[in-house]
């Protein structure tokens, strides 16, 4: 299994951290989910950056 390295999206705008999500080849999830389509700060992530994920494994992105 191809393992990628996931990057740090904390602190971004959703958007910018989405992209930089797809370019690491990473899925992504909002929490809670009712903000997913809501542009907003990305407060936490889950996994952390500098970790390794399943290549196209979701990171959590959490608004608040």
């Amino acid at each position: 299994s191809s393992q990628v390295r996931v990057p740090d999206v904390t602190g971004m705008d959703s958007q910018k951290a989405i992209e930089e999500l797809a370019k690491a080849g990473l899925k992504y999830k909002v929490m809670p989910e009712e903000n997913n389509a809501k542009s907003f700060v990305v407060q936490d992530q889950y996994p952390k950056a500098g970790t390794n994920a399943k290549k196209n494994s979701k990171v959590y992105i959490y608004s608040e």
